[in-house]
């Protein structure tokens, strides 16, 4: 969720404190060409100009779509290649005229850790499904993990 704006808790998830230690703040980020202008619409779906998604991308639950001047957010429910179809729980009360700019955002949960509740078990960052160098990592205090700067045995 910091880097690749990809909804992802799973190190909230699993923290085994109690209370946890590791809390998450809601953020919103438009995403990659997720700037439209909308072609025309009605009160459950917008046609938008000038896209080509991928169909079924934003119809996870973490994607909305919010009117150019607006801080309202609708909830897209599924999409194809240059249709957004929102949640039918919330209809446009306004349907944006031909031209209107709308942003596609997704909704983040990032993680924070609270250095007052962590016991430095080190679960999330185990169970962090990014391969390579984890997102998160766990170490002693003061430790680094510069080459430069590592303990010699």
């Amino acid at each position: 969720p910091w880097a690749m704006d990809k909804p992802c808790i799973v190190c909230q998830e699993n923290c085994p404190v109690s209370p946890k230690a590791i809390f998450v703040r809601e953020v919103f980020n438009t995403v990659r060409d997720g700037v439209c202008t909308v072609s025309k619409g009605d009160g459950v779906s917008i046609q938008l100009r000038e896209t080509a998604f991928r169909p079924g991308r934003y119809g996870t639950g973490d994607y909305f779509m919010k009117i150019a001047g607006s801080d309202v957010r609708h909830r897209i429910a599924g999409n194809t290649d240059r249709v957004l179809s929102l949640s039918p729980e919330h209809p446009l009360e306004v349907v944006p005229p031909p031209g209107t700019t709308v942003e596609i955002q997704v909704r983040l949960q990032r993680p924070q850790v609270d250095p007052g509740k962590c016991i430095g078990c080190g679960v999330c960052e185990h169970e962090c499904p990014v391969t390579g160098k984890r997102a998160i990592r766990v170490t002693a205090e003061n430790e680094s993990r510069s080459r430069k700067r590592s303990m010699i045995l």
